[in-house]
């Protein structure tokens, strides 16, 4: 291993976090009296995060539905409907009451803190987290965040991504953030480092990146018999539709099918890690997102296999290896 490599700053796994709805349904969770959100704290005194038998059923049930659909892109409020809404045209940050347009794009997103850092963040967004190695959000047109000045937006500042016009499309403004909560020098969004994956409404859109990325991505919305093709036999037209029935949100977009570039799972709690360790679904489900040379290197192989396989896939390890498990308090003290 290189110095370099040894010495870097960022992490080779980014992370999507999910579950901020299960735990906003628990009270335990959500009504401390030193606020959970806020200081992503918990007391000394308490065994486990999660208590709730329903919330750990919530959580089991998310883990299986990621690992088996994939990753939610969802959407935020569209400009129809911001338009109509009583902030005269705009879209009012939850955070601060900046106001501010959202772009017209659905979007997953991910962070790059390292393991050690995770844990405000987990409790920020959900404490279910999915790590995956960089290239899997490159092969599907994810970005860096580009953070703006303290209290500005990307709207009517300068910057040299908008060409000569000054114009961004709906997928550019979409990689754009706040540095900061508010005036003020906190740098609270900066310090998440966070990643994002964006899908726009129109795939066909007369632009290269969007018709390479669009096999990564199943439509909700669209034929369902043509975009159930895109699992490789992994998920039946059945189970699709079924599940997508019972979908509680309705700005979910797409699915984003995860692949074995996944490397690590963060469970909320030791007891919901006990269980999907013993959940026979869930080990299968892991299994399946491996690369099917995986399937060739448990079996006894030659040399010249395994040659061919590590010139074809890249490195051999990524695609044989199950992701790492782990629970979010004990990765606090990587």
């Amino acid at each position: 291993m290189s110095t370099e490599y040894k010495q870097s700053v960022h992490s080779d796994i980014l992370i999507h976090w999910t579950g901020k709805d299960i735990d906003d349904s628990d009270p335990d969770l959500k009504d401390k009296e030193v606020p959970y959100r806020e200081n992503a704290l918990r007391p000394v005194e308490q065994s486990l995060i999660i208590k709730s038998v329903s919330t750990i059923k919530a959580y089991l049930f998310r883990l299986k539905t990621i690992l088996k659909f994939g990753i939610w892109v969802v959407d935020d409020d569209s400009l129809a409907d911001i338009k109509k809404s009583v902030d005269h045209g705009k879209r009012v940050s939850k955070d601060d009451g900046r106001q501010y347009e959202t772009p017209n794009v659905a979007r997953a997103c991910f962070t790059e803190l390292k393991l050690s850092e995770v844990r405000r963040h987990a409790f920020e967004y959900g404490c279910l987290g999915f790590g995956l190695k960089r290239f899997y959000l490159i092969d599907r047109g994810g970005q860096p965040l580009v953070y703006s000045k303290v209290g500005t937006r990307y709207k009517n500042k300068p910057n040299w991504f908008a060409g000569n016009d000054g114009k961004l499309t709906e997928e550019q403004k979409s990689f754009f953030k706040f540095m900061s909560e508010s005036e003020d020098l906190n740098y609270k969004y900066y310090s998440e480092s966070e990643w994002r994956i964006v899908c726009p409404h129109d795939f066909e859109k007369n632009c290269s990146t969007l018709s390479s990325i669009q096999k990564y991505f199943i439509n909700v919305n669209g034929d369902l018999s043509e975009e159930v093709k895109k699992y490789d036999n992994k998920v039946s037209l059945k189970e699709l539709e079924m599940y997508l029935s019972n979908k509680k949100i309705n700005k979910l977009k797409y699915l984003m099918p995860m692949d074995y570039w996944l490397s690590v799972i963060v469970y909320p709690a030791p007891v919901i890690k006990i269980i999907a360790e013993n959940d026979r679904e869930i080990r299968a489900l892991i299994r399946k997102l491996k690369s099917p040379v995986a399937e060739k290197l448990w079996e006894e192989m030659t040399d010249e296999e395994i040659e061919r396989i590590k010139n074809q896939v890249g490195v051999v390890g990524e695609p044989l290896m199950m992701p790492m498990e782990i629970d979010l308090d004990t990765i606090g003290h990587f």
